[in-house]
């Protein structure tokens, strides 16, 4: 055997021995990419849509109810997953690929038999050429319908995508080291969603302890000209402790917020920014002053220094109001008007 000859044979081996690990090592360093839109049906016949999963952390894989191979253990290591992942917002999604058979009621039936009765379970159908698009473009899987004598052929791997769609990663469902691995990810990113869901509340909350400090205000106002001195003070504490609620909350959702690495939400260029950012630079400003002003109203209310009292208790009125109503402004400016201005103008 000339060298030219094993010199060759020892390439044919090199490439027959290490192009299939060389393809399942591309599947896995494939760039991310983002859960695609789809909207389908699952075992309750009820509509479900990507946007149904938006805020979620959530596991996918292709299954279908008459399968004889790794369907039934690939459903149950998704029940097994489910059991690790204690997080209530993630999602566990099958998506089956032979749809023509496997109805919404064949699909509960499928679930309710292998055990996957937690509600954070997800089966879906739909029409079958839509269901193997999104398996190939969408999902970027195998997904094969059943030739002649040939079954159906799918994938046996999950995917992992975060609160926003993004695909986390890839798992192979018989790798008992990948399986870990995806509790962990997954648990991970439940965590991450749960803050991003707080992030995402807190505005509203802030602006509602503005709004109900400025009602309580004028409430304690009202009650004052009237000479209700102890209905006025009980009214006073309330907005007090109000706002103090709005601070603690504030400095509560920046911190979060920097946490997390989140962008600074921003109003959009339009000739009504100027107006928005006038408000907002008053706003901050004013409530900066407010405080040690809110501090020496009470100080000398508590000392029982009236008159000294009613010369500060009137301008820290109107700036505390002021402050509380523009904090509710900036909020419905930022969060409520900003949001139609940008569709406007895509």
């Amino acid at each position: 055997m000339n060298m030219t000859f094993r010199v060759l044979l020892l390439l044919t081996a090199a490439v027959a021995l290490f192009a299939p690990a060389a393809a399942f090592a591309e599947l896995y360093a494939q760039a991310p990419f983002d859960a695609p839109s789809f909207k389908l049906t699952n075992q309750d016949n009820q509509p479900v849509s990507d946007a149904d999963l938006k805020g979620k952390a959530w596991i996918v894989d292709f299954v279908f109810t008459r399968c004889g191979g790794p369907c039934p253990m690939m459903t149950q290591r998704m029940v097994k997953l489910a059991r690790q992942i204690n997080a209530p917002n993630v999602r566990f999604v099958s998506i089956s690929v032979d749809p023509a058979n496997d109805t919404p009621a064949v699909l509960k039936k499928y679930a309710q038999d292998q055990g996957a009765t937690d509600p954070r379970f997800v089966f879906l159908t739909g029409d079958t050429a839509v269901v193997y698009d999104l398996a190939k473009s969408g999902f970027k899987v195998t997904a094969l319908p059943a030739t002649g004598k040939d079954p159906i052929q799918h994938a046996e791997r999950f995917l992992l995508f975060d609160a926003k769609g993004g695909l986390r990663g890839i798992y192979h469902s018989g790798d008992d080291e990948k399986m870990t691995q995806i509790v962990a990810d997954a648990n991970t990113l439940a965590a991450t969603a749960t803050t991003a869901d707080w992030i995402a509340r807190f505005p509203a909350i802030n602006a509602s302890l503005n709004a109900t400090s400025g009602v309580l205000l004028c409430l304690a106002m009202t009650f004052i000209q009237f000479r209700r001195v102890r209905t006025h003070a009980y009214l006073m504490i309330a907005a007090v402790i109000t706002s103090a609620a709005f601070l603690a909350c504030y400095l509560t959702f920046h911190t979060l917020k920097y946490q997390a690495g989140s962008a600074t939400t921003l109003f959009p260029q339009s000739a009504i920014r100027p107006y928005y950012l006038a408000i907002l630079l008053s706003h901050t400003i004013l409530a900066v002053v407010i405080i040690p002003m809110i501090v020496m109203t009470l100080i000398r209310a508590y000392r029982r220094q009236w008159d000294k009292h009613r010369r500060i208790a009137r301008p820290t009125f109107w700036i505390w109001l002021y402050v509380s109503v523009t904090g509710v402004v900036v909020y419905w400016m930022l969060y409520q008007l900003a949001p139609r201005i940008v569709a406007a103008q895509s």
